[in-house]
């Protein structure tokens, strides 16, 4: 049997034709196993058996031909009967009558390929800063993002985004890992991963008592097989996704009554050429209030990225980037949020904690310079005999280590000014108190009071 068909204009009016072409096509590949269809051919049969038997009756006429194709059972035939079964079909699929010309099989096989085939995961280029409008700071209220409303703005001040700044700062908690691109016929229950496929059907169902739940139930397909997804008290999605689209979906298969399903994964209809947001790669999560979903909270987090980013300077000047090995600014800003790779995410987040370490190192320094500015310290010469005599009465030698921590404290003391101000810092039992005592007796020595305190 060959499968070597496409749809000319007229059977392009009828949506049942290009998934049932690949149906007969995976039922072959299978062996006729009846695997090509979530629940079974015959689910695929019952919900266009109207336009089947119409199409059927226009070309042939037929009563016993629509009972054999339309209304048979496919499930309770044999495979050698199946086979039959789909040869039939193809052939009449293949007619004049049908409308539809010829085309190589191996032709048909790599158009389905290309519509079905996972994307592969990919590192999007870099592409250029856009700084804010013109006339416009990134210090800007956050509603100058487009589909930010007041009400929005009132959901992200609880969060403390008040500006576009800070929503460019508010990095996610951690990211989902949705690079795992596999096929339908690889999915393993529990395991995070992305499948990217040609969606069939999407209708809303009722769940629960009284049919009160509205859901969305999904059939997904690739090159391998399909797999259903359901998506709970989401039924308005079996309006919004189109039969036919390019359908991406991430998260974790579970099994249900021995079928492998996606429950609520996340979701993104692709377009070509388009970096995905949702899923196929390391996904953000950003914190969450009341009102803010993390779909949307991608969305306008993404658009500041893409369209403010250029508005932030970077304060660190090249050749210390480059001499500590830190990415720009920007680019680390870019990568916490929506990472290529787990190593760009590492890199980034090395560049903001050495921003934060910075900025509080310098602040201490600025801190210390203040309060020694006119400020006048008591000079202390220490008496070395006392010391020495001190030292040489103990029953133990000093450490290297002490003996140097003692030498830097007597030459601050000797300065005077700015007032000593040391951290003194070692291991348990390292001789640390030691080494204060006799800062201690030089003060003492010299004729000021000290004290120890503990």
């Amino acid at each position: 049997m060959t499968s070597s068909t496409t749809q000319t204009s007229t059977t392009e009016t009828l949506p049942w034709v290009a998934p049932f072409l690949k149906i007969l096509e995976l039922e072959e590949a299978n062996g006729f196993a009846d695997k090509a269809v979530v629940g079974g051919l015959d689910r695929f049969l019952q919900r266009w058996a109207e336009s089947l038997g119409s199409f059927l009756a226009k070309n042939d006429g037929q009563d016993d031909l629509i009972q054999e194709l339309v209304h048979g059972r496919y499930g309770d035939m044999p495979p050698a009967q199946r086979a039959q079964w789909a040869a039939r079909w193809l052939s009449l699929l293949s007619s004049k009558n049908a409308k539809v010309s010829p085309e190589p099989e191996t032709a048909l096989k790599k158009r389905a390929a290309a519509v079905s085939r996972p994307a592969p995961v990919q590192t999007f280029p870099s592409v250029p800063y856009r700084a804010p409008p013109v006339g416009v700071t990134v210090d800007a209220p956050v509603d100058r993002l487009r589909g930010v409303d007041t009400k929005l703005s009132a959901r992200l001040q609880r969060l403390e985004v008040s500006t576009v700044r800070d929503l460019l700062y508010l990095f996610p908690r951690r990211h989902l890992d949705y690079t795992n691109v596999v096929k339908i016929a690889e999915l393993e229950p529990e395991q995070d991963c992305t499948v990217v496929g040609q969606l069939w059907e999407a209708r809303q169902v009722s769940l629960g008592q009284k049919g009160r739940l509205k859901a969305t139930e999904a059939v997904l397909s690739d090159d391998t097989g399909n797999i259903k997804i359901i998506w709970f008290g989401q039924g308005y999605l079996a309006r919004s996704l189109k039969t036919n689209s390019r359908l991406a979906v991430s998260g974790k298969v579970e099994v249900y009554r021995g079928q492998p399903v996606f429950q609520s994964p996340e979701y993104e209809v692709l377009a070509p050429g388009q970096e995905p947001i949702h899923t196929g790669r390391l996904v953000p999560v950003y914190p969450l209030t009341e009102g803010l979903t993390s779909r949307n909270m991608r969305r306008i987090t993404r658009q500041a990225v893409d369209r403010w980013l250029g508005g932030i300077e970077d304060a660190l000047p090249s050749e210390i980037i480059d001499r500590v090995g830190v990415l720009p600014l920007l680019e680390a800003v870019r990568q916490a949020h929506y990472p290529d790779n787990l190593e760009s995410w590492a890199a980034a987040r090395r560049r903001l904690a050495f921003d934060e370490l910075l900025t509080l190192q310098l602040a201490v320094l600025t801190r210390r310079r203040h309060r020694n500015l006119g400020v006048t310290g008591v000079v202390i010469e220490a008496d070395s005999k006392i010391l020495d005599g001190f030292i040489a009465s103990l029953p133990f030698p000093l450490t290297g280590a002490q003996l140097r921590s003692i030498a830097e404290i007597l030459e601050d003391l000797k300065r005077g000014t700015p007032p000593m101000n040391r951290l003194l810092q070692g291991e348990v039992g390292s001789g640390k108190t030691l080494v204060v005592l006799v800062a201690l007796l030089a003060a003492a020595a010299a004729g000021y009071q000290g004290a120890i305190m503990v």
